[in-house]
C-alpha cells in the first residue's frame, strides 16, 4: 500500500510542473516592464528562509534585466505584483511543501480597504515532497515559470534581452 502511494505521488510530481504553469495573459502587460513588485511570505517549518526565496528571485529577474521593487498600494503602476508563499513541514527525510504563486493586485470597492486579489485562473505554485535541495529547486522552477510568462507578456522585456 504505502509503495502505490509512493509511486502515485512521484507521477504526480513528475506531471505538475507542465500543469502549474500558466498562459501569459494580457493583465500581466505594464506600462514600466523592467520592474515587477514582489512579495514573499513564508511559513511553517520551510528549510530555507525568506532571504534566500528574495536572492533566488532576484537572480531570476536579473536574467530579463528587471529590477525587483517592494509594492506600493496606492501605485497601480507595480500592479500586477508577484506573490511568492512558501509552507513547509519537516517529515522523516526531507519535507512537505506548498507553494502558492500568484500575481496579485490590491483592489478595494469603495477605496476604503485595500485588499490582495489573484489574478487570473490559476497560479504556478505546487505541492510535493522530498529534501530540502529537492524543495528548493521545485520553488525555483515555478518562480522561474512563473516570471517567463511575465516576460512574454511584455514585449518590451523580450526585445531588450536580444
Amino acid at each position: 500500500m504505502l509503495l502505490r502511494y509512493q509511486v502515485t505521488l512521484l507521477v504526480a510530481l513528475l506531471f505538475l510542473p507542465f500543469l502549474a504553469c500558466a498562459d501569459p495573459e494580457p493583465w500581466m502587460k505594464k506600462t514600466n516592464p523592467d520592474e515587477l513588485a514582489i512579495i514573499i511570505y513564508t511559513m511553517f517549518d520551510c528549510p530555507f528562509s525568506k532571504d534566500e526565496i528574495s536572492a533566488i528571485t532576484d537572480d531570476i529577474l536579473a536574467e530579463p534585466g528587471i529590477k525587483k521593487i517592494i509594492p506600493d498600494q496606492t501605485d497601480p503602476d507595480d500592479f500586477p505584483a508577484l506573490s511568492i508563499s512558501a509552507k513547509c513541514a519537516e517529515i522523516p527525510g526531507g519535507y512537505i511543501y506548498d507553494y502558492d504563486i500568484d500575481f496579485v493586485a490590491f483592489r478595494s470597492p469603495d477605496d476604503s480597504e485595500k485588499h490582495v486579489i489573484r489574478l487570473g485562473s490559476h497560479g504556478y505554485g505546487a505541492y510535493g515532497q522530498g529534501r530540502a535541495e529537492t524543495a528548493l529547486n521545485a520553488l525555483r522552477r515555478y518562480i522561474q515559470g512563473a516570471i517567463a510568462d511575465y516576460v512574454s507578456s511584455n514585449s518590451d522585456l523580450q526585445n531588450s534581452g536580444q
